[in-house]
């Protein structure tokens, strides 16, 4: 009976734990990542346990909680910002620490009942399974997308709001676990002070995530507001282009009818030197006028989403002022179904302009897109000349990292933190012949899925 007991003891509890981890971080649970935790934790506890033997006290051991946390942060969410990896290791055991202290401070002496000391009671695994029953039943209220801080560029002004948020984390460790230390260690009296830090930390808690979703909600709204404009303003330049369009093809229809009249005159009078005057003087270059990729922009009359076909329309209208070559290929008529349209648009925008910056350098400075449906599955493929031979795509999804200086090298780590929260969706980018393509694929989700 006791090794059961012990069993559970040693995977129950740190089990929860670690679903709350990967809950509040949004890490998908697999059975490899949990072997690596248990196996980090184990280690992790191996080394704390030399160092109190080295040093002749447990001391540091009071700190193994937050510093697994950070761990857990760095092993399974390495590549992004380290202020973000501190707050995502921090977070979630912040929140399974403060439930706990408030249940042990006021709970149980409410219930007339004293803290418990026993970790391997039954009490006391009862009191841990109920928090961490809590803490899931306080993120379900909640309703907050933590993961969502991932795939947004943070302004310098949340940065720095966000390393003071990870030093008073911090500090609740430092100052509320050295407290317990020394009260249960040294036997020096603290339940007060740590009843009045507890409650502090409770109201500075609710404020971080207030402030968080407060921001994120106020940046979707920016961008929602930032991208509306730009909308409406690619749709009225893409309204006056086809007017423009319209009234080429109209001249061309009037003149051709005359065209054809004198055509028809030469030919019944056969005058061979008038017909091919005709010929050499307007329509041998009509038809290099009519191959122009202008014309192209006409295609996008397959795209359904406006805001889709108005973000394209801004994009090509862009390149052309830039003199490249921008192609367009939507062979039939097309909604995006697969992907949520913001997602979409994000990624199509930063492709786009990624495309159009790298390929004004090159040589011959050409664009193409295309965008296809193929039964479930959606494609957009983009493709841009590169005065480079070639470029190491292994790296340029990392955040930060870019060949056009400082502040840069957020956009394809915005797109590649977008794919990978579609389980559907794949970006495969290849760079040959200075040519740099991309092909974003997302397959259709059935009812079933």
């Amino acid at each position: 009976m006791e090794l059961v007991w012990k069993i559970v003891y040693a995977f129950l509890i740190p089990g929860l734990e670690l679903f709350i981890f990967f809950k509040v971080d949004g890490i998908v649970l697999t059975l490899e990542r949990v072997f690596k935790a248990f196996l980090f934790k184990i280690l992790l506890a191996v080394v704390f346990v030399m160092i109190s033997y080295i040093v002749g006290n447990n001391y540091l051991s009071y700190f193994v909680e937050p510093l697994y946390g950070i761990g857990l942060s760095f092993l399974f969410l390495r590549g992004l910002p380290k202020k973000l990896l501190l707050f995502y290791g921090l977070f979630p055991m912040i929140l399974v620490n403060l439930f706990y202290r408030g249940v042990s401070y006021f709970v149980l002496p409410f219930l007339e009942q004293g803290q418990v000391y026993d970790d391997h009671s039954f009490i006391w695994l009862f009191i841990k399974i109920f928090i961490c029953f809590i803490s899931l039943a306080f993120l379900k209220w909640l309703d907050y997308d933590f993961t969502s801080l991932r795939r947004e560029i943070l302004d310098k002004d949340f940065q720095k709001s966000l390393t003071k948020i990870n030093w008073i984390m911090g500090a609740y460790y430092l100052v509320m676990q050295s407290l317990s230390y020394f009260e249960y260690v040294q036997g020096v009296q603290s339940t007060t002070i740590r009843h009045l830090i507890l409650v502090f930390y409770l109201l500075f808690f609710m404020g971080v995530v207030k402030r968080l979703d407060t921001y994120l909600k106020e940046k979707l709204q920016g961008k929602l507001n930032q991208e509306q404009d730009l909308r409406y303003k690619d749709m009225e330049r893409y309204s006056l282009h086809i007017e423009e369009l319209y009234k080429e093809v109209r001249s061309f229809r009037h003149d051709y009818t005359n065209l054809l009249t004198s055509l028809r005159l030469g030919i019944e009078e056969e005058d061979m030197g008038q017909v091919k005057e005709v010929y050499d003087s307007v329509l041998k270059d009509s038809v290099q006028k009519l191959r122009d990729n202008k014309y192209d922009l006409g295609r996008l009359v397959n795209v359904r989403d406006r805001a889709l076909k108005s973000l394209l329309a801004g994009k090509f209208l862009k390149a052309r002022e830039k003199d490249i070559v921008f192609n367009v290929e939507v062979p039939e008529e097309i909604q995006v179904e697969s992907m949520s349209l913001l997602d979409f648009l994000t990624i199509v925008s930063i492709l786009c302009d990624n495309a159009i910056e790298a390929s004004a350098e090159a040589s011959q400075p050409h664009v193409s897109i295309a965008f296809i449906k193929n039964g479930a599955q959606e494609t957009f493929i983009i493709e841009n000349s590169i005065k480079e031979e070639g470029i190491d795509v292994s790296e340029i999804f990392s955040f930060g990292v870019s060949s056009k200086g400082e502040d840069r090298g957020v956009g394809l780590y915005t797109v590649m933190k977008i794919v990978e929260s579609y389980p559907n969706a794949s970006l495969n980018t290849t760079c040959q012949d200075q040519v740099f393509r991309q092909v974003l694929a997302v397959h259709l989700l059935s009812t079933s899925d």
